[in-house]
């Protein structure tokens, strides 16, 4: 091979590495219905804090008593939450199965895909 050409193959093949996961990443707009929001009293049923988004697993109940399961992706990403000092232990104690919480729900634009969620403790 051509010693020339080595270093801007290199070159190439790091840009590469290094723009893939940056066009993986998706928006908040493009996914969520941000307008059609809306919030409702669950009960934490399981947590991930994980990247992208922690998970969030939670059941809803309606006005006749039946029992929904949801799961939801969290807003903000974990670098997010660590920012403003909720670590993954401090995340996972707050939002330990049976906790209360209100949950702000972003319906996803397409049916088949899992909705964004913002929660807070009552």
């Amino acid at each position: 091979m051509n010693a020339d050409l080595t270093p801007r193959i290199c070159l190439l093949a790091l840009l590469g590495v290094v723009a893939l996961p940056a066009a993986a990443h998706h928006g908040t707009a493009p996914s969520y219905d941000l307008s059609k929001q809306w919030t409702k009293d669950a009960v934490i049923t399981s947590f991930h804090y994980a990247n992208p988004h922690p998970q969030l697993f939670f059941d809803l109940t309606d006005e006749k008593g039946n029992v929904e399961h949801w799961s939801a992706e969290m807003l903000p990403n974990p670098a997010g939450l660590l920012r403003v000092g909720w670590t993954r232990v401090r995340s996972t104690e707050a939002l330990a199965p049976g906790t209360k919480v209100k949950v702000t729900i972003s319906p996803a634009w397409t049916s088949r895909s899992t909705p964004l969620s913002a929660w807070t403790c009552p």
